[in-house]
């Protein structure tokens, strides 16, 4: 399993939303759970509260749970008077009683979960009865995007992905179903814009940035660069200038599989 440590100094700058989207998601996430002033919430992968901190205005309480202290720290030093609670812990062996929650958000984590089956067991165990898991993921669209780069690296560098210790990106909106889980609604999405570069695009994967360039040796690194330059060059008249990334986060409600076998 990833433990983000090191990624704790660079997090936000690099997997936050633009500050004018955060109440949005929130707002968003809220809608998707049916959230009340009342709602106890659990998030896993808590991480440094990007999606805790303003979804706590909607809840009565938020616990979340990470394996990395270094991000919990960085919630800890953001945190104001929300009412979270923190604990440093595994998705796969939650320190909670079963039934203690109205509802388990998940955002970008899973993946990164190589028994995630188990991850999805222990969520349907601490979610009260007839209470949802939000599944939270990401895609990103526009023509004019930098978004094929990510094509051009994983191409390059094969073993980006083969080391992936859970499911593929494009299985990150239904993977929930192939363990039995069912739909509560439809899928809600946000849809934002950021500007990169792809000059910055190729300056964050040199700075292993992305989890999935830690286990990388750097020949393989190296490799993807020079596959990136070269489609850079062919492709982009100035590498510094600043292109349109469209984004779409959605989130989806599911509800456990009836035959859990929990008590």
């Amino acid at each position: 399993m990833f433990v983000f440590d090191r990624a704790a100094h660079f997090y936000d700058e690099t997997r936050g939303f633009p500050p004018r989207e955060e109440k949005s998601i929130a707002a968003l996430i809220a809608k998707a759970g049916n959230f009340t002033p009342l709602s106890h919430i659990l998030e896993v992968g808590i991480g440094t509260g990007r999606i805790a901190l303003p979804l706590s205005a909607h809840v009565g309480s938020v616990a979340g749970v990470d394996l990395s202290a270094g991000m919990l720290n960085r919630l800890i030093a953001k945190k104001a008077e929300e009412n979270i609670h923190l604990a440093q812990a595994d998705v796969t062996r939650l320190p909670f009683k079963n039934g203690m929650f109205d509802a388990v958000i998940a955002a970008h984590i899973y993946h990164l979960v190589p028994n995630w089956i188990e991850g999805l067991h222990e969520a349907a165990r601490v979610l009260k009865p007839g209470a949802p898991l939000l599944n939270c993921w990401n895609n990103e669209t526009g023509q004019n995007s930098i978004n094929p780069l990510f094509k051009v690296f994983s191409t390059a560098v094969p073993q980006q992905a083969e080391r992936r210790p859970a499911f593929k990106w494009d299985q990150y909106g239904t993977f929930p179903e192939s363990q039995g889980w069912r739909r509560d609604g439809d899928t809600q999405i946000h849809t934002y814009s950021v500007l990169r570069s792809p000059q910055k695009f190729v300056e964050q994967q040199q700075a292993r940035v992305w989890s999935s360039t830690w286990a990388l040796t750097d020949e393989e690194l190296a490799r993807g660069i020079a596959a990136l330059e070269a489609y850079i060059a062919a492709n982009f008249d100035d590498p510094r200038q600043p292109v349109e990334e469209v984004h779409n986060f959605h989130v989806q409600a599911y509800l456990p599989p009836r035959d859990m076998g929990i008590p």
